[in-house]
């Protein structure tokens, strides 16, 4: 929330979601995925950005998904990474089907409704895109980048200058062309040993 200029606190008192405390008990599946479906629904209807899930993904600090962040930073190249990224992102999402084939990203939502898809790709790009991005020490600039948001014009601008290329909107799935001196780069602090651990 933060990361996108709102209050935790406020979303989730609009979402009708109470804080938790360490010692609270566990909410069952049925109820933690409604809870998470009213903070979306909040912060959406809060901010009027169709990208706010993207924003919002990109801001989630390096940690939050140990695996992942793990394997970004044994990655020696964005190939490497996003072939390691591909495998175990499941793990954090199984509503979204992400593959990768030479320079190529594709991430596509498999279940809940339109607006629900649309959440669940645009927070995964966010998350991806921000990991290569931190990894490789500037922006992506990828030959291709289509997006299932439809934002407005200001949104479009933060957005080309944020990844280095401008985007299209509007479509079934997410999908990232890398540029092939990009996807085979040597990523700046990469640290390969992790990758034995």
């Amino acid at each position: 929330c933060k990361g996108v200029g709102m209050s935790p606190r406020l979303v989730c008192q609009g979402a009708d979601i109470p804080r938790l405390r360490t010692d609270a008990p566990a909410l069952d599946a049925a109820a933690a995925q409604a809870a998470i479906v009213r903070f979306w629904q909040t912060l959406l209807a809060e901010r009027h950005d169709p990208l706010t899930p993207l924003w919002v993904g990109a801001a989630v600090p390096f940690g939050m998904y140990p695996l992942l962040d793990h394997l970004s930073a044994a990655s020696e190249t964005c190939e490497i990474a996003l072939t390691r990224l591909v495998r175990y992102y499941p793990l954090v999402s199984p509503k979204l089907q992400v593959h990768v084939s030479t320079e190529e990203l594709v991430l596509e939502p498999t279940q809940g409704t339109i607006e629900q898809r649309r959440v669940i790709a645009s927070y995964a790009t966010g998350i991806i895109l921000s990991r290569l991005q931190a990894a490789l020490g500037e922006p992506l600039a990828p030959r291709k980048l289509e997006l299932i948001a439809d934002p407005d014009s200001a949104e479009t601008e933060r957005l080309a200058t944020w990844i280095g290329a401008r985007a299209s909107y509007g479509r079934a799935a997410v999908r990232v062309v890398f540029r092939p001196e990009t996807w085979r780069r040597p990523l700046a602090g990469a640290q390969p040993a992790l990758g034995f651990l």
